[in-house]
C-alpha cells in the first residue's frame, strides 16, 4: 500500500495498489463542484438528464431573444424592461431550474447510498455541501445572467447610451449573483431531507413560489389597515420579493416588484438583515443534516 500524505488515505481493499500522487482535498471540492455545475445543464450525463435543463434555458432565453429583435429591429428608443426586473418577472423559470436541479445535486446521492464514499478521507461533510453549494450557485447564476446578456448585446446594437446601459447591466449581474445564492441555499436546504427528486422539487418551487403569494396576503392585511409603509416590506417573505427589495434600497434599482419595496437606507439594512438570517438558518439546516448523514443516521 502506496503511504498516505496528510490530506489523503487509499485503504488496501485488496485491488491494486495506487503509487500516483495524492491530490489531496482542494482537488476533491474543485472536483465536485465542477461536476455539480455540469450536472446542472446536463453535461456529460444522458440525453434525458438534459431535458429538463435546457427546456428551462430555452424558456429563460426566448422572451429576451424577442427583446433583441424588437430593440434592433424596431425603433430601439428604450429598453423594454430594466435587466433587474427580467430577473422578478421570469421568477417561475429560474423557481424550476433551482427545483429540479437541487435534489439532482443532493437528493440522488442519498438515494444511491454514496455518501459514505463522499465523506471519507480527504472530505469531510463541510466539503461536500460546500462544494455542491457552489456548483449549483454557479449554473443557477448563468442562468440568470444569460437572458439579461442578449438584452445587453441588444442594448448596443439599438445604439442605447452605453454608460447607462452597461451600469445597469453590472448592477443586474451582482443582483443575478444574490438571487442565485440565495434560492440555491433554499433549494438545497429543502432537498437534503429527502431520497426522492419529485417530492424535493414540490417542496422547493412551493417555498420559493407560493411565498409571493403569502407576501401579497400580507401586504393587502396591511394595506387595508392603513399600515402602508409597514406593508411595503411584507416582500420580504418572499425570496424574488426580498432580492428586489435589496436592489430597490442598496442598488438603486427599479424594482420590478408591483409592491413597490422602500428603498430607503434603513429598509436596505432590513431587507440585506433578513437575507442573511436566511441563508445562516439554510447552512445551518445543511450542517446538521450532513452531520447526521456522515454518523449514518
Amino acid at each position: 500500500m502506496a503511504k498516505p500524505d496528510a490530506d489523503g488515505v487509499i485503504h488496501d481493499i485488496g485491488f491494486r495498489h495506487y503509487d500516483g500522487a495524492r491530490m489531496g482535498r482542494p482537488f476533491v471540492v474543485r472536483s465536485l463542484v465542477a461536476d455539480t455545475l455540469r450536472g446542472a445543464f446536463g453535461i456529460g450525463r444522458p440525453g434525458r438528464e438534459k431535458v429538463t435543463p435546457w427546456i428551462l434555458v430555452g424558456c429563460m432565453m426566448l422572451p429576451a431573444f424577442v427583446m433583441l429583435i424588437i430593440l434592433v429591429v424596431g425603433p430601439g428608443d428604450e429598453m423594454p424592461v430594466e435587466y433587474n426586473q427580467y430577473l422578478i418577472a421570469l421568477q417561475l423559470v429560474s423557481a424550476l431550474f433551482v427545483a429540479s436541479r437541487a435534489p439532482y445535486a443532493l437528493s440522488r446521492d442519498l438515494r444511491d447510498g454514496v455518501m459514505p464514499l463522499y465523506l471519507s478521507r480527504p472530505m469531510t461533510t463541510r466539503d461536500y455541501v460546500t462544494a455542491r453549494f457552489l456548483g449549483l450557485t454557479a449554473g443557477t447564476t448563468i442562468f440568470l445572467v444569460a437572458p439579461i446578456t442578449l438584452l445587453f448585446i441588444g442594448a448596443l446594437l439599438s445604439e442605447l447610451p452605453p454608460g447607462e446601459q452597461i451600469t445597469g447591466f453590472l448592477l443586474a449581474i451582482v443582483l443575478a449573483a444574490v438571487l442565485a445564492v440565495l434560492i440555491s441555499a433554499i433549494g438545497l436546504a429543502i432537498a437534503c431531507f429527502t431520497q426522492r427528486r419529485g417530492i424535493a422539487m414540490a417542496g422547493i418551487v412551493a417555498v420559493l413560489l407560493l411565498t409571493n403569494g403569502l407576501s401579497g396576503v400580507f401586504y393587502q392585511i396591511l394595506d387595508s389597515r392603513g399600515e402602508i409603509s409597514l406593508a411595503k416590506y411584507a416582500v420580504a417573505f418572499n425570496p424574488y420579493g426580498l432580492v428586489d427589495g435589496i436592489g430597490a434600497s442598496v442598488m438603486g434599482l427599479t424594482a420590478g416588484n408591483d409592491q413597490a419595496p422602500p428603498t430607503t437606507m434603513s429598509s436596505g439594512i432590513i431587507f440585506v438583515t433578513v437575507y442573511l438570517l436566511i441563508l445562516g438558518v439554510c447552512a445551518l439546516i445543511l450542517g446538521r443534516r450532513y452531520r447526521k448523514v456522515a454518523a449514518g443516521a
